[in-house]
């Protein structure tokens, strides 16, 4: 998937140490951070988030070598909730639509949750029904403005329709009120690649498109979108943290899997692809962000991925209890005594003798 051009600059266990309660505080607290993608607006940083680890079935962490496309992996997705008052089902699937955005995944609604399931002190799994599936239809045309006032939750009555944008719910378009045109409008980010209209039975979705090789004024989008989809993260300094993002490749087909190392560098912050053993002289991608909006969009994303560096994976946890499990019924089985072999043969040898 070609999302970084090469050597490209731009010059705009759960809660286990101290480290990981301090950014459990901050984050839980109410913080306003850039809708996913746009730089013109701001919307509430997510109070769930998706925590997500990237295993084969044998439950071994994936990591690519080079760039791979199709791993045979899934990922193990649970929501980490700060502050279990948050779990509600509204932000469930507020979390799980912006994972889904970055991903390119079919959206959910709270009417698609058949269960919440809390998983430990700071997680919860959600359990969704099966073949709610929505179907999506693009509607053509690149005047977002225009497609919002032919939509016939504006011109017909009682055809109320919420409005997602990027992944993320930006309040509802309705014939009856409207004065929620306005504040939808501004809600839409400029951004240098192309906008798509979507709509379901009651949403409207306006995403990001890709299509093609990506110029330089169209990068950011796509680095956001393996920032918001990063699994695995790992803390390499106070300043540098690594993971790894599957993202549906529009140009070659699939699923391709790759490792992102981000850093923070105080005046700016760079991204980069290593392809061989997280060796950063094997990057093939270099990008450069200097802008202090999107420094410090990023910046809320680290501290998110941060937070979940330092939990246990529910998932991680349960492999760990069954490997215990196993290796102490090894062990019990290992030190029964059995019977010796000798001692039948002793007694056969007494009978014998007494006879005679």
């Amino acid at each position: 998937m070609k999302f970084w051009r090469s050597l490209l600059t731009i010059r705009t266990h759960f809660l286990s140490n101290s480290t990981a309660k301090i950014n459990q505080s901050k984050i839980s607290s109410t913080i306003t951070s850039k809708a996913n993608t746009g730089d013109d607006f701001t919307s509430k940083m997510p109070s769930v988030y998706i925590h997500s680890t990237f295993r084969d079935r044998a439950g071994q962490q994936l990591i690519p070598r080079g760039l791979q496309w199709n791993m045979n992996g899934q990922s193990n997705l649970r929501f980490a909730v700060p502050n279990m008052d948050d779990a509600t089902p509204e932000n469930l699937v507020q979390a799980y639509n912006r994972w889904c955005c970055a991903k390119d995944l079919p959206y959910k609604t709270t009417d698609d949750i058949q269960s919440i399931a809390q998983k430990g002190d700071n997680h919860v799994n959600v359990t969704w029904k099966e073949g709610n599936d929505h179907v999506e239809h693009v509607v053509r045309g690149n005047n977002m403005e225009a497609l919002l006032r032919e939509d016939e939750a504006f011109t017909k009555d009682d055809k109320t329709a919420e409005v997602w944008i990027n992944g993320e719910c930006q309040g509802a378009l309705s014939k009856d009120h409207p004065d929620s045109l306005p504040d939808i409008l501004a809600k839409i980010p400029k951004t240098a690649n192309r906008l798509r209209y979507k709509r379901t039975a009651d949403r409207i979705h306006i995403d990001r498109h890709y299509r093609g090789a990506l110029r330089k004024d169209q990068a950011w989008d796509h680095v956001w979108d393996n920032l918001v989809a990063l699994e695995d993260p790992k803390i390499l300094d106070p300043n540098t943290i690594i993971g790894t993002a599957t993202l549906k490749d529009w140009i070659m087909g699939g699923q391709l899997t790759s490792r992102m190392w981000i850093q923070d560098k105080g005046t700016s912050i760079l991204f980069k692809r290593p392809l061989h053993n997280d060796d950063l002289s094997s990057s093939d991608r270099r990008y450069e962000v200097s802008d202090e909006k999107r420094m410090a969009m990023v910046r809320e994303e680290v501290e998110r991925l941060r937070y979940l560096a330092n939990l246990e994976h529910p998932y991680v946890v349960q492999l760990e209890v069954k490997a215990n499990q196993e290796e102490s019924k090894a062990e019990e089985k290992k030190d029964e005594v059995e019977p010796s072999p000798i001692l039948p043969r002793l007694l056969d040898i007494l009978e014998s003798r007494g006879g005679h």
